[in-house]
């Protein structure tokens, strides 16, 4: 956008009273969530998209093919700066290693003694509140997720839930028999782990260096 003398700012993402959405590997884990969604999914922050009375508009997103006088790229700015990106991507399959570990390891920990040990003691602890469930992921199933309101049911259930994982600390007891399942796996792939380390590093370096690009009036101008 600077090679058009356009000023482009990225749009601010709205945060307004929208929670971050926490981590649901072992089920829901935040109780604000759980009192307010049950388990719905809490709101996504929501960028306002560039309006096509803006400007920059046309360059941005390719509906024009030139702007004063120089050639708009395919797409815009913006499928120029996406085709830039995909350059950088890892290619390494190091990256599919650590697919593998962070299925593997969550697959394995359902049968480790001290997560079956806790779950049944979650399970116990949701029977005298009033809920028969065998497992922490097992709740969500009862409830249409995808509808704009949340039942009072579900939030009670939710409640429960993140009361009796705090109870049995099932959390962190399911957590830790998965990080020392996955240590193991690191170790023993800590080779073309620190491959995909490199190349990552490599990604990060290239989006720093983005936000430093010189504007098309300076005489250092490379493109």
């Amino acid at each position: 956008m600077r090679r058009f003398d356009l000023d482009y700012h990225p749009a601010d993402t709205d945060t307004t009273d929208t929670p971050t959405p926490s981590d649901r590997r072992y089920g829901i884990s935040d109780p604000g969530e759980a009192e307010r969604y049950g388990y719905h999914l809490a709101p996504s922050p929501q960028t306002a998209p560039v309006p096509s009375t803006d400007p920059s508009y046309p360059v941005l997103y390719g509906a024009v093919s030139t702007f004063d006088g120089q050639e708009v790229p395919k797409g815009g700015c913006r499928a120029e700066a996406v085709r830039a990106w995909e350059k950088q991507r890892p290619t390494t399959k190091a990256a599919d290693v650590a697919r593998e570990i962070a299925v593997d390891g969550f697959r394995e920990s359902l049968s480790d003694p001290s997560v079956l040990e806790v779950t049944k003691q979650w399970a116990s602890c949701m029977k005298a509140a009033g809920f028969s469930y065998s497992s922490p992921l097992a709740p969500p199933r009862d409830f249409e997720l995808d509808t704009p309101a949340v039942p009072d049911d579900e939030r009670k259930v939710a409640v429960a839930d993140l009361s009796c994982k705090k109870r049995t600390n099932l959390l962190d007891v399911w957590f830790d028999a998965e990080s020392r399942i996955q240590r193991a796996d690191i170790q023993a792939n800590k080779g073309r782990l620190a491959q995909l380390s490199a190349e990552h590093g490599k990604v990060a370096a290239f989006a720093r260096s983005t936000g430093s690009a010189p504007s098309k009036a300076s005489p250092s101008n490379g493109g």
